[in-house]
């Protein structure tokens, strides 16, 4: 069998089917494979039953998993396995139960991904790490993320390992962050839901969507005071508060550049808006036209597709301790 090791977290073992064959006129060396498995720390197993590699360069393979792969040939009996990183799919580990990322935080990247960030970026309650990782992949981004739920930093510290991504990773609270350390970008998906609405009685689901735990003005003066002088700020948030929201922007020389807002249909109010922008900015504001989800069939319309299309994620649900064997 050939064996190649990935990062020492991952193991892919080959075994031949038929003879290795090689084209000397095209350069093209076909290794004919079966029983092919990625095995991640939590024994998650991917299969495919052929492999074509390029001979001297690299070429890509596939497994069921959908996770992308480049495979560089050495010889025949070692290969090297590496993530491309910009563009190939990625593994979010999350947890069986309590919080778990949706598409908010899915549209929230789509809507960044336009303004080309790069630089220092800060992940503000990063949960499993899912809008840094996508943003990280994509962009000249040095990440740092801050959680104060020892369960969410532990899991996005697993998923920036196994995905290959360079993370600094701060379990505390963003309010104890020490304000001497700047960004040139700060990213979030806060917990927003108003006083009043129903509780879970999860905790970490109770942290995770309730704005009582980051309240917004506190939340925005604290992103003021870490955030470069021209730095940029994406966040989403309930879109029936952007009277205050604004207000508080501009008491805190936090200019909204850019805001979009998000309806489930074209007939429904806006429920979610997306807001960016930069630090002592003196630009107008631009109002996008409208992200719509799903059209009259019930089905994600175009710009939806095209969000989980560019995200590329796996999300697989996990128990922590399982993670860590």
């Amino acid at each position: 069998a050939l064996i190649a090791t990935f990062a020492n977290r991952m193991k892919v073992e080959f075994s031949k089917s038929s003879p290795t064959s090689f084209d000397n006129s095209r350069k093209k060396c076909s290794i004919w494979l079966k029983n092919i498995s990625i095995v991640h720390s939590n024994n998650f197993t991917g299969q495919v039953r052929t492999l074509i590699v390029q001979h001297g360069e690299f070429c890509r393979w596939r497994c069921q998993s959908r996770v992308l792969f480049w495979i560089h040939k050495r010889d025949y009996t070692n290969f090297v396995v590496k993530f491309n990183k910009k563009g190939a799919f990625l593994i979010v580990y999350q947890s069986d139960c309590g919080y778990s990322f949706n598409s908010d935080s899915i549209f929230l990247i789509h809507f960044i991904s336009k303004f080309q960030p790069k630089g220092e970026m800060l992940d503000v309650g990063c949960g499993v790490g899912v809008v840094g990782l996508v943003l990280s992949r994509e962009f000249d981004i040095k990440a740092h993320i801050v959680d104060k739920q020892s369960s969410m930093i532990d899991f996005a510290k697993i998923n920036y390992s196994i995905n290959t991504l360079d993370v600094e990773a701060l379990h505390q609270d963003f309010f104890d962050l020490k304000e001497d350390r700047k960004f040139d970008i700060v990213v979030s998906n806060p917990p927003f839901y108003a006083t009043g609405t129903t509780k879970s009685f999860d905790e970490n689901i109770e942290i995770s969507r309730h704005a009582s735990h980051m309240p917004l003005e506190d939340f925005i003066a604290k992103v003021h005071k870490v955030l470069k002088p021209k730095g940029r700020f994406f966040f989403c948030y309930d879109a029936k508060q952007i009277p205050p929201l604004l207000s508080l922007l501009e008491k805190y020389h936090l200019r909204a550049e850019h805001i979009r807002f998000v309806h489930s249909k074209k007939d429904r109010d806006s429920k979610l808006v997306f807001l960016a922008c930069r630090h002592n900015s003196k630009s107008a504001t631009k109002v996008e036209s409208p992200f719509i989800v799903f059209g009259e069939d019930n089905k994600y319309l175009q710009e939806a597709k095209e969000a989980f299309g560019y995200a590329k994620i796996h999300s697989i649900k996990a128990k922590k301790e399982y993670c860590d064997h």
